[in-house]
């Protein structure tokens, strides 16, 4: 399984940390940071993965450029009985989330549920959540 995010404002960050490295890391096989990873080897990570779970903070009612390029790219390739879901934090609308799963599943996938949103940087309730979040996630992916 391989979890995709962008690491562009503190709270995706810490919500990306509490649902899969630090809380679950053994559900996930690979843990990409888009910032910091050259696209061709998130295309092949999502190649070899059975599940994806794609990640972006809301901006400006969007997703960052750098996701919607990405989930282009991905649309492309059609890849084939591929599951798939979308997280994100937000501050005042969340629109990430359905942005991302109707690109997802655009793209091919089979989306697992309708994702995952948490507002800001997540409180001890909101962190909760995402890790069952994680380990549900990967639990149906793995099925």
């Amino acid at each position: 399984l391989s979890a995709c995010y962008i690491c562009k404002i503190g709270s995706i960050f810490n919500a990306f940390f509490d649902i899969f490295s630090i809380r679950v890391p053994h559900y996930f096989d690979s843990i990409i940071n888009q910032l910091k990873t050259d696209k061709n080897d998130i295309i092949t990570e999502v190649f070899k993965s059975k599940a994806i779970l794609v990640g972006s903070p809301t901006i400006n009612q969007g997703i960052l450029v750098s996701v919607a390029g990405l989930l282009e790219e991905i649309k492309g390739l059609q890849f084939k009985n591929k599951m798939a879901a979308a997280f994100c934090c937000y501050g005042w609308s969340g629109e990430s989330t359905k942005i991302i799963s109707e690109n997802l599943k655009v793209a091919g996938f089979e989306l697992v549920d309708d994702g995952i949103k948490v507002m800001w940087n997540p409180d001890a309730e909101n962190v909760k959540k995402c890790i069952e979040y994680g380990s549900n996630f990967a639990d149906i992916a793995r099925r």
